[in-house]
């Protein structure tokens, strides 16, 4: 429970209890708040000690009432204070500040706009409260029509830097721009798209982003097609289509063969009269994205999975260069069936794997987790067939060699895969990288836990390290105090004239458009994925 007392009326929040989503806020100035209380709702919004109450404790919900409260006051002061609370997200994964602080944002109005915008272009905090701040700044440019060209021009500045952005966060600011009709962005989109920097999962296509936004009657068509919605999946009643006869039999079986479960026994796909002969048309379909991209819910999606499976099972060295290929549907596609399974049917098809997988490592042009799961299968197979291990090792140091150029992520996982196969000579590579900060701690560890893992040393030497699990790193004492030193300063701000209660469009209009907004970039990820 919070140490601090509040003064009436504000402190009725500490016990008006608990909030639930989707429920209308309650008539706060109603209870007797008004502009003269902004300061001591400034102080309960960014009090931690009621943050992080018990979860049972109602005074647990009084910082949700109380930005509720200053959003619905208008209060503009409140805005520097709130904006900088969007660090509970990446600190505490706190689900209500992502969700309600931009609605907060939205009431508050225009004076939101420069602490949001700071908060978004400062990389230090992480990309899920960036986008949190990014969805503020979203509303106020579709509420307040005078700010759109400046949240439209804060949004292009901020994707300039793709290629230090986190990506997700990009696919973010692409979904905004095309919202909001920025057809002056469609080239600065592009070249994120070609830089690899914008997560597709999480966003149309670049060929569908094009369409929309030069808004042409006849471009839109091939780009909708091409690129599967995930909401309009899910609420047709229309069956899937059969496909068109384009393998050959006996492939063709594996069409309608069905769905597969991770950890189950694979099916004996040589029993079905598939050889070495029928090859070529089982890398077809393989690699086929119209089968990838037939959505859930049906059994054709799962025709790529069977093909790959049974080539495996032929061993076909003839397979390798292309189901290399296909590490890419794992950052493309967010695929975790290519992520998972690639990997094992590459170590079936043993030593003649290992060229195109050192290949595919090494070209930074690739994705980070197609590129780590390339890395696992390398070390699967120097597992399984020693003779390659030195050249696996070798194509994985020169990866870490250029830790400075690399995601942090991706040094993470491929110290693991070295790790994993006692690449005690690449120590002093791995050493480096872990001393520049360059790798996600949350993935192995620091360095003394990958020198246990190797057998460098027997045990760790110092205490094991605090780890933030959202962004990888350190957490460093020193920097939690400063920060809390930083909210106690937001205490007693003065209070500042409030401008009149602005009405404009339904707000029950604008707040749906908002959710599938939203919405539609987690379902587009979520439904892309096969079942589990």
């Amino acid at each position: 429970m919070s140490e601090n007392h509040y003064a009436s009326p504000v402190d009725k929040l500490l016990t008006l209890g608990e909030c639930k989503v989707g429920d209308k806020w309650p008539d706060y100035p109603a209870m007797g708040l008004g502009p003269e209380h902004v300061p001591e709702l400034i102080r309960m919004a960014t009090d931690l000690n009621l943050h992080r109450a018990e979860g049972d404790r109602p005074e647990v919900w009084a910082p949700l009432h109380a930005w509720r409260a200053l959003g619905q006051l208008e209060a503009e002061a409140a805005a520097e204070p709130l904006t900088r609370m969007l660090v509970l997200i990446d600190e505490d994964a706190d689900d209500w500040a992502e969700d309600e602080l931009p609605e907060v944002f939205d009431l508050i109005g225009p004076a939101a706009l420069d602490p949001l915008a700071a908060y978004l272009a400062d990389g230090s905090h992480g990309s899920d409260s960036r986008q949190v701040a990014a969805e503020g700044l979203s509303r106020i440019g579709f509420d307040y029509p005078e700010t759109l060209d400046g949240v439209i021009s804060c949004f292009k500045i901020q994707l300039e830097k793709f290629a230090e952005n986190p990506r997700d966060l990009n696919s973010w600011l692409v979904n905004e721009l095309v919202e909001f009709g920025a057809q002056e962005s469609a080239p600065l989109i592009r070249r994120a798209f070609e830089a690899r920097r914008v997560d597709p999962t999480l966003t149309l296509n670049l060929e569908s982003i094009l369409d929309e936004l030069d808004a042409g009657p006849d471009d839109s068509e091939e780009g909708d097609e091409e690129e599967w919605d995930a909401e309009e999946a899910e609420e047709s009643d229309e069956p899937e289509p059969a496909p068109e006869p384009q393998y050959a039999p006996p492939v063709d079986n594996l069409l309608n063969y069905g769905e597969c479960e991770f950890g189950k026994t694979w099916p004996d796909y040589v029993a079905l009269g598939l050889t070495a002969e029928h090859v070529p048309e089982l890398v077809r379909m393989a690699g086929d994205r119209s089968l990838h991209r037939a959505g859930p819910g049906g059994v054709l999606v799962y025709a790529p999975v069977h093909a790959w499976r049974a080539l495996g099972q032929l061993k076909s060295e003839a397979a390798a260069g292309p189901l290399v290929e296909l590490f890419d549907l794992v950052d493309d596609l967010d695929d975790d069936w290519a992520g998972e399974e690639l990997p094992e049917v590459l170590t079936m098809i043993g030593p003649a794997a290992v060229p195109a997988l050192c290949a595919y490592v090494e070209d930074d042009s690739r994705g980070t987790y197609g590129r780590s799961q390339a890395a696992r299968a390398l070390a699967k197979i120097a597992q399984a067939n020693p003779e390659t291990r030195d050249r696996a090792v070798a194509a994985l140091t020169r990866v870490i060699e250029r830790f400075a150029d690399n995601d942090r992520a991706l040094n993470g996982l491929v110290i693991l895969h070295l790790a994993e196969i006692k690449a005690v000579e690449s120590a002093p590579q791995m050493q480096a990288a872990f001393e520049a900060d360059a790798v996600n701690l949350s993935i192995q560890g620091d360095w003394e836990d990958v020198q246990v893992e190797m057998g460098l040393l027997k045990e760790r030497v110092t205490p094991p390290p605090l780890i933030n699990m959202f962004s990888g790193r350190r957490i460093d004492p020193e920097e939690m105090a400063r920060r809390a030193a930083r909210l106690e300063q937001l205490r007693g701000l003065p209070i500042v004239e409030l401008v009149e209660p602005r009405t404009g469009p339904d707000r029950q209009a604008r707040e749906k458009a908002r959710k599938k907004r939203k919405e539609a970039a987690k379902a587009r990820k979520r439904n892309r994925k096969r079942k589990r």
